[in-house]
């Protein structure tokens, strides 16, 4: 049989390329002789997907199921990755693939209370074979592969700018702040710094209300509360809290904060000066095609800072980040095409 990771490989990266996407994990298992009897038992069965197996009551001779394990963060960008993901599925169903999308359901209270903790979703895949080999269902992962692919690039724009919540007033936004909605907070300490809406310009309040969308765990809020710190808005500046609020919200998956964190390692800004950490951080946040880290990594590999010095490297991530729009990276490109010997 071929190599059993290409194909898998392929997959996961795709669906890497989603900023929501935390974890994945791969299974390709028979499910021919499981009994209707065992999937009512915890155990190794308890992740299968009951319903499917109950209505041919148990797998079918030479049934394979694929299995793509998600976890999500749990931001905005995690919901944006589901709905995507849901719809993804949902056409290939359409288009007669045997295929289904579901939540990971686990009890309220195990392990203390349980609900909350993961939003994590897997894509299961159905397949029958004629023999006992593994080869053709690699090979649909592969052309599954390429369908993703396909998809994020068409849509790379909607996922990066998806909608945001739609308020009526500012009368509903500040009622649903005041039930610790942290979208909602964000919205409010927005106007707040912009004094839109009738609201006065106040960064003090801008900032309480930030930092109340952190404390729920919300990325932007987290993000929004360094850039307080770093810029003294609201707060008397403090680089290190602004340090640690933007490796919190990269910690959640936020591209932008890994580039101010990434900046902060470079410039020695609340951190201890670390040139090779801040390239790690730049190029966390470019894996997820985020245009600023993608100019800061090109930077990097220009100039050797953190990394080996690299024209070709350079090149590439500068080309990436004006593909994203950003127009500024264009006389750093020139710069190392000129280096390269290109015009």
């Amino acid at each position: 049989m071929s190599d059993f990771t290409n194909p898998i490989q392929r997959f996961s990266e795709q669906l890497d390329r989603l900023p929501g996407v935390k974890e994945i994990d791969f299974r390709i298992q028979g499910v021919y002789g499981i009994s209707v009897e065992e999937l009512g038992l915890p155990g190794p069965y308890a992740d299968l997907p009951h319903a499917a197996l109950r209505r041919t009551e148990g797998g079918r001779p030479n049934e394979r199921l694929v299995t793509a394990d998600v976890t999500f963060f749990q931001n905005h960008a995690g919901w944006v990755a589901v709905e995507f993901l849901a719809w993804w599925v949902r056409d290939l169903s359409r288009s007669g693939q045997d295929v289904q999308m579901r939540p990971i359901a686990l009890p309220p209270t195990a392990w203390g209370t349980q609900l909350g903790r993961t939003l994590r979703f897997v894509i299961e895949f159905f397949y029958l074979l004629e023999g006992e080999e593994n080869e053709p269902v690699l090979q649909e992962i592969d052309e599954l592969a390429d369908s993703l692919e396909s998809c994020i690039d068409d849509y790379r724009e909607v996922i990066r700018r998806p909608t945001k919540a739609d308020w009526k007033s500012v009368d509903e936004v500040r009622k649903c702040a005041d039930r610790n909605d942290p979208v909602a907070m964000i919205t409010m300490a927005e106007l707040y710094t912009e004094g839109r809406e009738g609201l006065p310009e106040d960064e003090t309040e801008a900032y309480k209300l930030y930092l109340r969308a952190a404390d729920t765990g919300h990325p932007e809020g987290k993000l929004q509360v360094g850039v307080c710190y770093s810029e003294g808005l609201g707060v008397p500046a403090d680089l290190p809290q602004a340090a640690e609020y933007f490796r919190l919200a990269a910690m959640d998956g936020l591209p932008q904060a890994m580039g101010l964190l990434g900046q902060c390692y470079e410039d020695g800004a609340g951190v201890e000066k670390d040139a090779t950490e801040a390239a790690k951080w730049y190029a966390m946040g470019a894996d997820q095609e985020d245009p600023v880290c993608l100019a800061q990594l090109g930077e990097c590999y220009e100039h050797g800072r953190g990394v080996p010095k690299d024209f070709a490297r350079a090149r590439d991530f500068f080309m990436r980040a004006l593909e994203q729009g950003f127009e500024e990276v264009q006389p750093a490109l020139a710069r190392v095409r000129k280096e390269l010997g290109e015009k």
